[in-house]
């Protein structure tokens, strides 16, 4: 409906994303029989094992293997955001936010948070914790759901009552599914839905978002450069150091 100007000209995406999980300090623990705790950690500073750290909810909350929510959640809605904003340098040139990251747990990660992004073609993004929605607003209306694989929604039903035939709509047709597409991709050797250098950009984005929220202040990005303007400190974040024994492939 975008694409064919049913809502106008795109103004701004609101996307809410499921909150973090604050997890309780454990203590270190023995590793069990048949878990290779070294490879399980692979380049990421190490850290002692605890009885639950291998649990998803939990290691997806550590900084050191995970980045919480905005991040984990963010790229499943966020890239539908990007699709939509269709900004010439896909990520967005400035953030702002704010966020929670709890203290005494061994969550460390911003469990809730408020991000605004702001795309060089002037639309902007806002991702915001509590709930699994998105709405594209435009100059004539809008289009979203209130939840994960809930019904569309729209600001006059008519908009979705619209059908467009094959031959005229710029409707962006999705594969069956991701795991389909990718399998066909490898037999085809077309570039798959979303490839690699789309998604490098789409987390690009999200960590701008969790950066914003560690430094509390707004950062503006060169997309060029794939670096932000003018701060040293928020460009140090991303150099993370491998352990000694692994390197980047």
């Amino acid at each position: 409906w975008l694409r064919n100007g049913a809502i106008g000209d795109l103004e701004r995406v609101d996307v809410t994303l499921p909150p973090g999980q604050v997890n309780p300090i454990e203590n270190e623990a023995p590793v069990p029989d048949g878990l290779d705790y070294n490879l399980f950690v692979g380049p990421a500073e190490f850290t002692p094992y605890t009885p639950r750290c291998t649990n998803p909810d939990w290691w997806r909350m550590c900084h050191n293997f995970g980045n919480g929510c905005l991040v984990d959640w963010g790229s499943h809605q966020v890239d539908t955001a990007q699709l939509a904003v269709d900004a010439p340098e896909v990520c967005p040139v400035e953030v702002e936010a704010t966020g929670n990251i709890p203290k005494n747990s061994s969550t460390n990660v911003p469990v809730t948070f408020d991000v605004k992004y702001r795309y060089s073609n002037g639309v902007e993004v806002h991702v915001k914790s509590g709930g699994t929605g998105i709405r594209l607003t435009g100059s004539k209306g809008w289009v979203g759901n209130t939840s994960w694989r809930s019904p569309l929604l729209a600001s006059d039903p008519k908009i979705l009552q619209t059908k467009y035939t094959p031959e005229t709509s710029k409707h962006w047709q999705m594969p069956p599914s991701e795991h389909r597409n990718f399998l066909d991709c490898v037999k085809s050797r077309e570039p798959t839905t979303y490839p690699a250098e789309t998604m490098h950009l789409l987390h690009t984005t999200l960590l701008m978002g969790d950066a914003a929220i560690r430094l509390g202040r707004k950062l503006q990005w060169d997309a060029e450069k794939e670096e932000f303007v003018n701060d040293a400190e928020a460009n140090a974040m991303p150099n993370i150091k491998y352990r000694d024994d692994w390197k980047k492939a």
